[in-house]
């Protein structure tokens, strides 16, 4: 009796490894190419020979943030750091509002195959609305 629970059990685990291993294989491995953004701004205002004026840059970045909402948008992907371990690769560019003149899309995408072939692309007005469209093409 002993023999045969622990054959059920050696087999019911070696069925799960086994469909995990399969789950792991179909798995998409996605890179999302990782770019900064330069962004600078001004702003003056001059009244009869006197004025103020202000100046900001700096380097926007937001691979992270990009990174997590796929992950939570697209669950059967795998997001890798490696693009040679890559099938897919996205490219993903986030702007504010203010580098969209307050309209139009803040998020635009395409996704591209290991050859470099464009595979879909889009745009939306957030990161997690990106992410969903993201995954919905890398699902295809």
């Amino acid at each position: 009796m002993k023999k045969a629970i622990m054959a059920a059990t050696v087999i019911a685990v070696i069925g799960l490894c086994g469909s995990a291993a399969v789950q792991a294989q179909e798995s998409k491995r996605v890179y999302i190419v990782d770019h900064d953004s330069w962004e600078a701004s001004s702003a003056a205002i001059l009244n009869s020979g006197s004025g103020v004026a202000t100046a900001q840059a700096g380097i926007r970045r937001v691979n992270t943030e990009q990174v997590n909402n796929l992950a939570k948008a697209c669950s059967k992907i795998v997001v890798t750091s490696d693009p040679s371990k890559a099938d897919l690769f996205v490219v993903w560019d986030t702007k504010t509002w203010q580098q969209t003149s307050w309209t139009g899309h803040q998020n635009e995408f395409a996704v591209y195959n290991r050859g470099g072939d464009l595979v879909g692309s889009g745009d939306a007005h957030t990161i997690s609305g990106a992410a969903k469209d993201v995954c919905k093409i890398l699902q295809k």
